[in-house]
């Protein structure tokens, strides 16, 4: 009988050492799966943050080009209504748009897809007289702009890669 109670005690005793373990495990458990949750939810909120950051930005960048593209159209409309504008008046009128304007640095205005006006002219000045029409490089571009009546997709156009050996057409 005694053999009896001694396994009975030696079972009692593992059944409680397999439940602290098993207790121990389940809490680690719990443990890792709480920290993954507060990762995940870390994760999340510093994405949300950033996403709110860039929308932020979006909204300046969008706000700083549409006054650039207002302010653009503002001197086309003004070249148009004086077609007899001579150089010195429009370089005197960019330098006063050129205040406000933000991600550009020179203008050229070019009616009938002729470039009539730079600015600033120094630097610049071969530009003048550029048909876009047979330019190769900024034909496609110019056409697309003119017959959309957007800016959409222009982008930057350098003038400084003219040399004085290539032709207004070559380019």
């Amino acid at each position: 009988q005694s053999k009896k109670l001694n396994i009975s005690l030696n079972s009692s005793a593992f059944r409680r050492r397999f439940v602290l373990v098993l207790l121990a495990f389940s809490s680690i458990l719990m443990i890792e799966v709480l920290e993954s949750l507060i990762e995940l939810r870390y994760q999340q909120e510093e994405r949300t943050e950033s996403l709110q950051r860039l929308i932020v930005i979006r909204s300046k960048l969008g706000a700083i080009f549409n006054i650039n593209l207002s302010l653009i159209k503002g001197m086309g409309i003004a070249i148009s209504a004086k077609p007899d504008l001579n150089i010195d008046e429009f370089t005197q009128y960019v330098h006063q748009v050129f205040q406000f304007l933000k991600f550009t640095d020179q203008l050229a205005a070019a009616p009938n897809l002729i470039v009539k006006y730079v600015y600033p002219l120094q630097g610049n000045d071969k530009v003048i007289g550029l048909n876009y029409l047979n330019n190769k490089k900024q034909r496609e571009v110019t056409l697309n702009v003119r017959d959309s009546q957007s800016l959409d997709g222009m982008g930057p156009v350098s003038y400084t890669h003219l040399r004085a050996h290539e032709t207004r057409e070559d380019l």
